[in-house]
């Protein structure tokens, strides 16, 4: 079989070369690097060379995209599977969305088809309020329109809102209308459906998107895509009338004729024939038999694909299928017949060339398996003994210096190559912007770009200066281009805090009509709850009815939740003199108090926001002023954030008490602290022997407020009646002596520092914002509790350390004195 081929081709020195790849990309790239060779030092003309594979698959794409690269042209002698083409995406994905209730995987992918009247910027808007109210359905075909705001729970309709949301009715009307045609066509019967098909293509406009497509494809230079988008019609139209011929008035549903016609499909392949003569030709082995060419090349010859022979599936071993051959019944070719088949194809491929052979294969596999060699190497080797042998490690890489564009991506590797391409005037100036762009890093915002994105009073609240602190490149995405990830509006964290203060707010103020809540009862305390919950129900939620009965079960979960909350917080309010003076204050201009602003760089910084809740004490003529905010997650009170200006908020709001409260409250203002609140349920380890007091002490622990208090006595007192056990809601203990410790407390001095500290920290947040700053330094306090590990533009930020500027700013954890005496160095 394998017999030396009569000269020139004798498989001497180059005339036969096998080559060993360390993927299939690289072989394709190393075999267009010879392909050009060939052309420019030998004199051979693209249409001498064919470049084949046992199977095209993996392959046709990887030759397409290299070869363009390399500007060699190439023709793909293959057939093309419908199936693979998006027309029968589009009819496949309709037929399931109209039988399947509109899932949101079957209608979008019918609508990226890039094949229906709906823009793409049109399916983007749709496709995001889809996903975020999870719509599926009767949603789709329902008269009532949409009516949940498109960015979520508990948000209010502006004008751009209530216009984005009529797009969005009509968008939806214009989709489900061919839909519903199709769904509710009332011929059930094979002939019916195909009709109904037919009438529903038409009335998408598939034959004019189609001519479209195609008439672009030729625009682009693409004529033999081109030439394979024009036939997709008319299989089609054939497709349909087999179906409604064969099928006739047998009765049918959508779900069954959807399957069977895409059956009918597979069996429709479309070709092209070359568009122009001096191509390089590809395609599989034994469509290049019997074809002789100068230069072959054999690309992917590993074990896996030659032979490319494997037993047939099926009861039926080859022994069986001897014995009934020799009955007379013929059934598929035993596995020794596809292996003579699959010799003489070999053979017909490596007596193909006349004057070059070169076979190579690939070491990995795409997706890095390891591959063997073909046997066929193995062969070629003891044949032809002198044959040349490559290795790509041995190259470096250097094939791919034989075409400019993949030499352009390597001109910073290879600076002679960079030389090389400056000589030609179409990549000089790319090479030239490759190393400029070398030196590059993100830069800064000019000031016109500051002022058109902020303007010049930049607005800020808690959340967006912990986002400028936590990473300055994070907050620019995030304010400064508005980009946003696509969530959808599930009763997640945020949601689930917005329903916790409510309640909370709606009960304390009800108890404060009453005489404050010493003067309510547990069960009345309860019933307020449980109306404030319904109120928040009708008011947000607008009703459970048209909610899914998972969400509506998880709902009445979490009010369990809710009134133990309610519960903790109404003991510490009977332990205590501070009692709620005032509710979601807010702070801004409208508002209760004005803004916290400071002006640096002609950028003033705005800071509004709302206080959960001010608790007050009255006490030698004075108002002594506690801030608290409700926490449903984890965050506390920490020391080495507030050091790094992140955390800021309630202190900021104390101090505003403190300078502006008089005018508010009619009273002498004197700050008392700061406190977080854990507003959750405790979940505590334990066991069934663990008495109820030790539960309660394990609950008091997992509840313990968090933050700063004054360091006074009769402040501390009247805060909380310090029982037996020492103190239950206060981040405070009393040691042995009977004196109250902790960090907690801070004297007068000290929280004057700390006003000062929050004011640096302002102005620090105000130069960097008039600088443009937008670096990617996010904060690092360890693999745990860092920026990066939670943020939504990871895909568009691609952070690399120590390179354009990128680094990470570490956050060593500081304790008590350390965080006081590096304020008092830092203010002189």
């Amino acid at each position: 079989m394998y017999k030396r081929q009569p000269a020139p081709w004798t498989g001497e020195g180059d005339a036969l070369t096998l080559f060993t790849a360390n993927s299939p990309y690289s072989e394709v790239e190393w075999t267009a690097s010879e392909i050009l060779r060939l052309v420019r030092e030998e004199g051979y003309r693209f249409r001498d060379i064919a470049v084949c594979a046992r199977s095209m698959e993996g392959y046709g794409s990887l030759i397409e995209t290299v070869f363009a690269r390399y500007g060699i042209p190439v023709f793909l002698s293959r057939m093309s599977d419908i199936l693979q083409k998006p027309i029968l995406a589009l009819i496949t994905s309709a037929l399931e969305a109209a039988a399947g209730g509109y899932r949101y995987d079957d209608v979008f992918r019918y609508l990226k088809t890039g094949l229906t009247a709906l823009s793409a910027e049109d399916v983007d808007l749709l496709e995001n309020y889809v996903l975020k109210w999870n719509l599926e359905g009767s949603a789709w075909t329902a008269k009532r329109d949409w009516a949940n705001h498109p960015k979520g729970y508990g948000r209010t309709f502006t004008e751009e809102d209530t216009d984005l949301l009529s797009r969005l009715n009509a968008l939806r009307k214009q989709v489900a209308a061919p839909l519903e045609a199709l769904r509710k066509n009332p011929d059930r019967t094979g002939r019916g459906q195909a009709v109904a098909l037919y009438s529903f293509l038409e009335a998408a406009g598939v034959p004019e998107r189609l001519a479209e497509r195609t008439a672009e494809l030729n625009r682009r230079g693409q004529a033999a895509l081109a030439e394979e988008y024009a036939q997709l019609w008319d299989i089609l139209c054939g497709g349909l009338e087999q179906c409604a011929q064969i099928l006739g008035d047998a009765p049918m549903e959508l779900d069954e004729f959807s399957r069977l016609f895409a059956l009918v499909l597979s069996q429709y392949d479309v070709g092209s024939i070359p568009v122009s003569l001096d191509r390089v030709s590809a395609g599989e082995m034994p469509r290049l038999a019997h074809r002789s060419c100068p230069v072959v090349f054999l690309l992917g010859a590993d074990d896996g694909a030659i032979p490319a022979a494997a037993p047939s599936p099926g009861l039926l071993n080859d022994d069986d299928r001897s014995l009934l051959a020799s009955y007379g019944l013929e059934l598929a070719p035993r596995l020794s017949d596809k292996l003579y088949r699959e010799m003489t194809i070999v053979y017909e491929t490596c007596a193909l060339p006349q004057k070059r052979f070169c076979v190579s294969w690939a070491a990995a596999g795409a997706d890095g398996e390891e591959k063997r060699p073909s046997f066929l190497l193995s062969k070629l080797k003891v044949l032809f003994p002198h044959a040349r042998r490559v290795e790509e490690g041995r190259l470096d890489g250097s094939f791919r210096l034989a075409a400019p564009l993949p030499a352009l991506e390597l001109a910073g590797r290879f600076p002679r190559a960079g030389t090389a391409l400056k000589i030609l005037p179409d990549y000089a100036p790319l090479v030239e912007r490759m190393e400029r762009a070398a030196g590059l890093t993100r830069g800064h915002l000019t000031r016109p770009a500051v002022d058109a994105l902020y303007g010049r009073r930049v607005p800020m609240s808690a959340s967006r200066m912990d986002k400028y602190k936590s990473c300055h490149f994070s907050y620019f995405m995030q304010y400064g281009l508005k980009a946003e990830a696509r969530k959808a509006a599930g009763f997640q964290a945020p949601e689930y805090g917005t329903f916790v203060h409510y309640v909370l707010e709606h009960v304390l103020r009800a108890c404060q009509a009453r005489g404050g809540v010493k003067e309510v009862s547990r069960e009345e305390l309860r019933a307020l709850a449980r109306e404030a919950v319904e109120r928040y129900v009708a008011e947000e939620l607008g009703g459970l009815e048209h909610e899914t009965a998972r969400f509506q079960y998880l709902f009445r979960r979490l009010l369990k939740s809710v009134f133990a909350v309610v519960d903790n917080v109404a003991e510490e309010l009977r332990a205590s003199q501070f009692q709620p003076i005032s509710f979601e204050l807010g702070f801004g201009a409208g508002k209760d108090l004005p803004p916290v602003e400071l002006t640096v760089d002609g950028v003033t910084v705005s800071i509004s926001g709302f206080v959960d809740r001010v608790d007050g004490w009255e006490h030698d003529g004075k108002l002594y002023l506690r801030v608290v905010d409700y926490k449903t997650g984890r965050k506390s009170f920490d020391l080495t954030d507030i050091w790094n200006g992140m955390g800021l908020q309630m202190l900021l709001y104390l101090f505003t008490l403190a300078d502006e409260g008089e005018a508010l409250y009619g009273k002498q203002i004197e700050p008392a602290g700061v406190l977080y609140l854990p507003a959750r349920e405790a979940v505590v380890a334990g066991s069934r022997a663990m008495t109820e007091e030790e539960r309660r002490r394990k609950v008091d622990a997992e509840l313990r407020r968090r933050g700063i208090v004054l360091d006074d006595p009769e402040v501390l007192s009247a805060m909380e009646e310090l029982g037996e056990g020492g103190p239950r809601f206060l981040p405070v203990r009393v040691n042995r002596a009977g004196a109250i410790t902790g960090e907690a407390l801070v004297s007068a001095e000290r929280l004057g520092k700390l006003a000062r500290h929050t004011g640096r920290i302002l102005e620090e947040i105000g130069q960097e914002l008039a600088a443009g700053n937008i670096a990617a330094d996010p904060f690092w306090r360890g693999p745990e509790h860092n920026a990066c590990q939670w943020c939504d533009y990871a895909e568009a930020c691609h952070f690399e350390e120590g390179h354009g500027g990128d680094c990470r700013r570490w956050l060593p954890s500081v304790t008590g004195e350390e965080f006081w005496q590096a304020v008092a160095k830092k203010q002189g």
